[in-house]
């Protein structure tokens, strides 16, 4: 499940065309290790924000596949490259969903 398409994430590229790019290159990844459904949560690339739309997003899709395991960025505010806004947002939703989700306590 990823929170957008990736569209903003090629300079050299309009949004249109990047979006679709990113949207197929997941897709192959994900297949490559084994993964046959990829959702998209069709967020705005580059504007994510960790707020009730997002977090309901994630929990409903938490909920819908039922997964034994998620795997997600460190949650924490320190971490190289991850450290980016955008993908704070999306690493702290991640982790309140689940809390939703589960009852999980950290």
């Amino acid at each position: 499940m990823l929170a957008t398409r990736g569209e903003a994430g090629i300079d050299s590229m309009p949004p249109t065309e990047a979006g679709p790019l990113r949207t197929a290159e997941q897709v192959a990844a994900a297949a490559a290790v084994g993964v046959s459904v990829v959702e998209f949560l069709d967020h705005p690339d580059g504007l994510v924000v960790n707020g009730i739309e997002l977090r309901r997003d994630l929990a409903a899709a938490i909920r819908r596949h039922q997964p034994e395991v998620v795997i997600g960025s460190n949650y924490r505010d320190r971490w190289g490259e991850s450290g980016r806004p955008r993908r704070r947002e999306v690493r702290i939703s991640v982790l309140t969903s689940l809390i939703y989700v589960t009852r999980l306590v950290i």
